[in-house]
């Protein structure tokens, strides 16, 4: 059996995407008892839709899994990078949250865990999306206009 080489950038991409699920379900764990029900909530959707988008990359060579899990891990790092503003402007923390605000690499070690499988899955992501692309167009018969 043959391998290529999308199968496995696309198998490594939906790893990573898994692993940033599987630390979210971790800080989950410990803000289900938190006093505002919404933060535990998204914590457990984040799960859920990390597994849907991992499992959708690995099973279907496609490029609309890959850009719905990049949505995921986009938004993601979007919502880690707001959980640590602090300037107050337009807003402080996440909204709605009581203005949960993080500090740098706290909870640690999760945080920095979530950053680096975020931003590798993001940079996989990517290199699949290209290499799919890239394939997609070589395929494509070039229709030529008198």
């Amino acid at each position: 059996m043959d391998i290529g080489t999308n199968t496995i950038l696309r198998w490594t991409a939906a790893s990573l995407v898994l692993a940033g699920g599987l630390v979210h379900l971790k800080l989950w764990d410990g803000t289900k008892d938190w006093p505002n029900d919404n933060l535990s909530r998204m914590f457990l959707l984040n799960v859920v839709a990390s597994v849907v988008a991992a499992a959708a990359v690995a099973a279907w060579e496609h490029w609309i899994p890959v850009l719905g899990a990049l949505a995921v891990v986009d938004g993601t790092l979007l919502a880690f990078g707001i959980s640590r503003t602090d300037n107050g402007v337009p807003f402080t923390g996440i909204p709605g949250q009581g203005n949960f605000i993080e500090r740098g690499f706290d909870p640690s070690p999760e945080a920095l865990l979530a950053l680096v499988f975020e931003v590798g899955a993001a940079a996989m992501l990517v290199s699949v999306l290209a290499t799919a692309l890239r394939a997609e167009v070589r395929t494509t018969p070039h229709v030529r206009t008198a």
